[in-house]
């Protein structure tokens, strides 16, 4: 009788250490799974990605994100991106804004991008209003970049 409780209890034990294993391998499977759309996903979001060159402000510093940008001034963006920018220009000045990606990259050279000019031109302009919206078209006039610029 003895003999019979162990088996039927072993068989039980096997039974339900089978069954947790099983379930561990469903979300082992699971994992996995989740980590390959992870991946693929940050393939494609990178695949979007373009850069954003700033011209036009030789001497000055900028950061991106808070970020200090080594000449050239780029930063790498994303589709339906918003980035903080700050521009320290030569003469003291210093006009903060905002980078806003509507679209998808094109090309400068031999990075895909757009490049932004902060000419003397712009600037004055900025210092007159306060504040200026600058839209970046591709080549087929689509809107890519919105930047907003003011002064402090």
């Amino acid at each position: 009788m003895l003999k019979k409780s162990v088996f039927k209890w072993s068989a039980l034990f096997l039974i339900v250490l089978i069954g947790a294993s099983c379930q561990v391998a469903r979300q082992q499977e699971l994992i996995e799974k989740q980590a390959i759309k992870q991946r693929k996903d940050k393939r494609e979001l990178e695949k979007s990605a373009f850069f954003l060159k700033i011209r036009c402000v030789d001497d000055s510093r900028v950061t991106v994100e808070d970020e200090l940008l080594s000449h050239p001034y780029q930063y790498k963006v994303y589709p339906d991106g918003e980035y903080d920018f700050t521009l320290y220009h030569v003469t003291g000045k210093v006009y903060d804004g905002v980078i806003e990606v509507i679209g998808e990259g094109g090309k400068f050279g031999k990075y895909p991008g757009y490049e932004v000019c902060f000419n003397e031109s712009v600037l004055s302009t900025v210092d007159q209003r306060g504040s200026l919206n600058l839209i970046i078209p591709s080549p087929e006039g689509w809107k890519v970049i919105r930047v907003k610029i003011r002064s402090r």
